[in-house]
């Protein structure tokens, strides 16, 4: 199962590694996010013995950050399974009809037919 943040996990999460004085988070105001998106952990590390450096998809481009949590943060976070699949494409909230998306960073991720479609 995939680990995943939304926006307001990602924030809040985010600011406990700026307070903690870890190397890698975010400066929001330049970042291509949306509040309403989801984004996946496609990769992670034990860092430091002591926290989790991760690896965060932020758009269907595979534009991505790197952002150090606590381990306890990182066992925290939701996970995609069979149940909570959806479209991964902006603003879109389509849970049926979905295809893999198999190229490059995104496996296991997911976009609709209709953005597939418009994708070709």
């Amino acid at each position: 199962m995939i680990p995943y943040l939304n926006y307001d996990l990602l924030k809040k999460i985010n600011a406990n590694s700026i307070r903690a004085g870890r190397n890698q988070n975010l400066v929001f105001r330049t970042l291509p996010i949306e509040r309403d998106e989801l984004y996946p952990v496609v990769f992670s590390t034990l860092h430091n013995d002591i926290e989790v450096r991760t690896k965060i998809i932020l758009n269907s481009h595979g534009g991505s950050v790197l952002l150090d949590m606590s381990i306890e943060e990182f066992n925290l976070l939701p996970r995609f399974d069979g149940q909570n699949r959806r479209c991964m494409a902006s603003g879109c909230d389509a849970t049926e009809d979905l295809l893999p998306v198999e190229e490059g960073i995104f496996h296991d991720c997911f976009m609709c037919k209709t953005h597939v479609e418009g994708e070709k």
